[in-house]
């Protein structure tokens, strides 16, 4: 069986870019200082590349001991054969080596995720939405009823014109 798979690799891309973003955030100045302005938040201005070069190593660093935990969480998307031990011991080791050898550049540049596999990776992190075991307070269902007619009304107030505005007109002078 073939254990280079697109999709584990595109998998290991994803999670590693998602741990820089959070570390980034994580340690953000302009977060710690609760700044409110974009401006002065270290993260909003570095770009992903920026991002990825330098906290690339620390959060691979931090990978590669955990890697088995990434394999269960995506192994189930994942081809196997009929022997699952093999199968898991494959996958981790070839992941393991693709996280050795890949350079920062190497992973933002490599086009290891893309448009044809974003979607079936990204399925892996969403959250299992199960159902509340609490039962709503009363007069919830109203609430939202009302705002979501607030919200139409809104939809409506701003996609038209009003009717003072309709014939008005801006001149501007021209010099």
């Amino acid at each position: 069986m073939f254990y280079y798979n697109d999709n584990w690799i595109a998998f290991l891309t994803e999670s590693i870019i998602r741990k820089i973003v959070d570390l980034c955030k994580s340690r953000c100045p302009g977060c710690l200082d609760k700044m409110n302005s974009p401006l002065l938040h270290l993260h909003e201005q570095l770009s992903l590349l920026e991002k990825t070069r330098t906290y690339f190593e620390e959060v691979r660093g931090a990978v590669l001991p955990n890697i088995k935990a990434l394999y269960d969480q995506f192994q189930h998307k994942l081809p196997h054969s009929n022997d699952s031990i093999n199968d898991e011991t494959c996958y981790i080791e070839n992941g393991r080596q693709f996280l050795i050898t890949i350079t920062a550049d190497a992973l933002y540049y490599g086009r290891y995720l893309n448009e044809m596999n974003d979607s079936f990776v990204n399925e892996a992190f969403k959250v299992d939405k199960r159902k509340p075991t609490q039962k709503r307070a009363v007069g919830t269902k109203a609430k939202r009823r009302a705002k979501t007619t607030l919200e139409e009304l809104l939809d409506v107030t701003m996609a038209t014109p009003h009717d003072s505005m309709k014939n008005t007109m801006l001149s501007i002078p021209l010099a």
